[in-house]
């Protein structure tokens, strides 16, 4: 019964032997040291204890050999000195019985002869040593040499206990450290080994998330805490802080939660709050430009109609005393007109509208200009005006003639203004800077001066240093903040230095290109076609008599035109609202057409969208000028969509409506459908060159070219608030930045860039982020070629006006 437990038991244990290294590997490794250990320290022990044995066996040797010596020798010499053969043998076969002594060899040294004597017959294979001893007589004639006694050890024999006791000590040695190993291992496992599985397999379970019971290890307590206590104690920690933190960050996640939905309500709320105020702010702006608008048109309209009719008594012979009432007349207008140009100049500059052109001009005759401008009202206060020009200048430069013109005009005539005794000095010199060309001009009054507080202040619009200077001198307050304006476009600063009761010092600082020096013939024509009144006067020659249709409601503005163009030798027929322009332009042609652009009922541009879309209207093809207040950009832009060839602003000067005849008739008209791309046949949906063009026109080349410039500044910068906006994924930036980008586009002629851009906007309106970022890439490449023909038209224009009083 014993026997078939203990076999099933070593069969359980045989089957699970190969697994036990997967299960138990701390148990493996550590069963195996423990044997190799046991294995090493059996085999130490043994080698040692076959030393001590070896050593004993060897002192017992020579302990038999030393009695053979002193027992032995003795007797066997008398035996041989005797002869005694008998005796011999027996003392012989008393030594070959010592334990050892495999056998005996006596040599006789007389005769030569040898006794041999051995236990068993020797054979090579067995080791044996000898050990020789001598046998000698004392004889009354000395010591006599009887011969020598060999004696033969068996090494065999010794090595074959040796070899015995070996075994038996390793065999007893490893047995019980074998036993000992076992029962170590047993141990282990019982305490330990099976206590850290327990934790592993707990610490799995706390990895799954298993949080619920406590690790307790199937052992008995003990009094005293030891090392798997302490790691127990530990997990447990553990498990109570996992189950701390989750719930804590479970906490966490639905505050987050909450505060999520919060912030999305908020962000909702606050985005509709944003795009109410953009709405609003865009209905404001809107509102300020059609304000401006209405202004410019309700106020040039009745000056169109005074300065017109001054035009007409100027050219009238009229006695001197209403000459001269007459020049005073003009004066006001001007003054007045100059009065809503500041207003309307600095809302257009504040809007990005840039200076006028950049023309060769003459520095001193500039400086002698504007002296002579203000010398009236300086010899009227009793004021010496002195002018200071650098010597070493040059006389020939290339700038803004006209911003400087501007600046020097403000600025003579507030130190004039606020001086009541001394002198206004105009200074102009070289900067004191590194930068060649750069131009100090400076006007110095004696008069009341600013006060240091003040003087932040004084450029800022519609600001004077107190009130009391508006009761005493009037003003509008905006002269500085659009001479800062101006100085600023023109790449330069404007400030100022002064002392009350002593005077003040307003200077600017302005980088100018140099010029060729021209002939003292040329500069005088120079300067006339700097003079923006003045433009275009020399083609009045070119004019021939045409027959024009003039659609405009009021009757002043009628009496005007029609009286200046029949003095200059037109036929002039008058409509004066648009059905009945239409009704004429159908019963008969004209060479050109004048439209009012506000006309009661249908629009000016309304009547000529018509004229163009009407096959059969005799003046489908002729050229139309727009006469108007309203020139900013948008405007001209809707004008030129409507059929205009031209445009001319009021109040309407003779010589510049005779200019633009001129250019409207001197070119062929072009269908609206084919306007855009005319200057580069290549890609007719890229730009609108007849829009650049008009506004070459109106506003100058130079102006063009400059807002060419800064357009591209500007929209250098949207790209990239375009391209960080897309990579945040915030397309409410996007749609703004391109709506506002889209528009400049528009207003400058880039056709094909302004279409890309209004897609743009339109699906970032749609949330299509996918689409926002392809046509964001679609618009790199396209978009500076664009801007690069939009350049070339402005320079073949101003190329063209150059040449053109030539």
């Amino acid at each position: 019964m014993r026997t078939g437990s203990m076999r099933r038991w070593i069969e359980r244990f045989a089957q699970r032997l190969p697994g036990y290294r997967q299960e138990h590997p701390l148990a493996h490794r550590l069963t195996r040291y423990v044997l190799a250990c046991s294995l090493g320290f059996a085999v130490v022990s043994t080698a040692l204890q076959l030393a001590i044995e070896y050593r004993r066996e060897m002192r017992l040797i020579d302990q038999r050999l030393e009695l053979i010596r002193s027992g032995y020798l003795g007797s066997l010499a008398r035996s041989l000195w005797d002869v005694d053969d008998d005796q011999l043998r027996l003392q012989l076969q008393g030594i070959l019985y010592f334990p050892d002594v495999s056998g005996l060899r006596l040599e006789r040294a007389e005769s030569g002869s040898t006794i041999v004597m051995r236990v068993q017959p020797r054979t090579p294979r067995i080791p044996v040593r000898e050990h020789v001893f001598a046998l000698a007589h004392a004889a009354p004639d000395g010591m006599r040499d009887l011969g020598r006694l060999v004696v033969e050890v068996d090494v065999d024999a010794v090595l074959g206990r040796l070899a015995w006791s070996g075994a038996t000590i390793f065999v007893s040695q490893s047995v019980t450290l074998l036993l000992i190993a076992a029962v170590l291992a047993v141990v282990f496992q019982w305490l330990v080994t099976r206590h850290l599985e327990s934790m592993a397999r707990y610490a799995r379970q706390l990895g799954a998330g298993h949080l619920d019971a406590p690790l307790t290890l199937a052992r008995t307590p003990s009094a005293t805490a030891d090392e798997l206590d302490a790691v127990v104690a530990a997990l447990n920690d553990m498990r109570v802080a996992i189950r701390t933190e989750i719930g804590r960050r479970q906490r966490a996640h639905e505050q987050l939660a909450s505060s999520r939905d919060q912030l999305r309500d908020r962000v909702e709320k606050r985005t509709r709050s944003l795009r109410a105020a953009k709405e609003t702010a865009e209905a404001a702006n809107r509102a300020k430009s059609q304000f401006l608008a209405t202004m410019s048109h309700e106020i040039r309209t009745p000056m169109n109609g005074m300065l017109g009719m001054i035009q007409l008594l100027r050219q009238r012979p009229l006695p001197d005393a209403i000459g001269a009432e007459l020049e005073v007349l003009h004066r006001s207008g001007e003054s007045l007109l100059a009065t809503l140009n500041h207003v309307l100049d600095y809302a257009r500059l504040e809007e990005g509208a840039h200076l006028p052109e950049s023309v060769a001009f003459s520095l001193r005759k500039l400086v002698d200009d504007q002296l002579q401008l203000v010398n009236a009202a300086a010899r009227q206060k009793g004021l010496e005006l002195l002018a200071e020009v650098d010597h070493t200048l040059p006389d020939g430069y290339c700038g803004s003639v006209g911003g400087l013109r501007q600046v020097l005009a403000n600025l003579l005539a507030n130190a004039i203004k606020f001086t009541s005794s001394g002198r206004v000095t105009l200074r102009v010199r070289a900067a004191a800077t590194a930068e060649v060309g750069r131009l100090r001009f400076e006007v110095e009054d004696q008069g009341i001066g600013i006060e240091a507080a003040q003087l932040g202040r004084i450029f800022e619009r519609f600001t004077q240093a107190d009130e009391s200077i508006t009761r005493r001198f009037g003003g509008t307050g905006l002269g500085l903040a659009i001479c800062r304006k101006l100085v600023e476009g023109m790449g330069g600063v404007l400030d100022v230095s002064s002392t009350v009761g002593v005077g003040s010092r307003f200077w600017f600082e302005v980088p100018l290109q140099r010029a060729p020096e021209v002939p003292a013939a040329d500069r005088e024509a120079t300067e006339i076609l700097a003079t923006p009144s003045a433009a275009g006067a020399g083609e009045e020659s070119d004019l021939p008599s045409l027959s024009l249709l003039l659609v405009e409601d009021v009757a002043i503005n009628r009496q005007v035109l029609v009286g200046l163009l029949e003095n200059a030798g037109h036929l002039v027929f008058t409509a004066e609202d648009g059905p009945s322009a239409l009704a004429m332009c159908r019963q008969q042609g004209f060479d050109a057409i004048l439209m009012d652009m506000h006309l009661p009922g249908l629009s000016g541009a309304e009547v000529a969208r018509r004229i163009r879309s009407d096959a059969g209207n005799l003046n489908a093809a002729a050229p139309i000028v727009a006469l108007t207040a309203s020139i900013a950009p948008e405007d001209i832009r809707h004008y030129l969509e409507c059929g205009m060839d031209g445009v001319v602003a009021k109040p309407i000067r003779l010589e510049v409506l005779r200019r633009t005849l001129a250019e409207v008739l001197r070119t062929p008209v072009v269908p609206l459908a084919c306007a855009r791309g005319a200057a580069d046949g290549t890609r007719t949906d890229a730009v609108d060159a007849r829009l650049l063009g008009t506004h070459a026109s109106v506003f100058g080349s130079g102006r063009l070219q400059a807002l060419l410039a800064q357009f591209a500044v500007q929209a250098a910068g949207a790209r990239t608030q375009l391209a960080e906006a897309l990579a945040r994924e915030d397309l409410y930036e996007t749609e703004a930045i391109a709506h506002k980008l889209a528009g400049s586009c528009e207003l400058l002629g880039l056709e094909r860039s302004g279409r890309c851009l209004r897609e743009l906007e339109r699906r970032a309106a749609d949330d299509d982020l996918g689409a926002c970022r392809a046509l964001f890439e679609q618009l790199g490449a396209p978009f500076e070629d664009d801007l690069n023909s939009a350049r070339e038209v402005a320079t073949s224009l101003a190329q063209g006006r150059a040449a053109a009083p030539a």
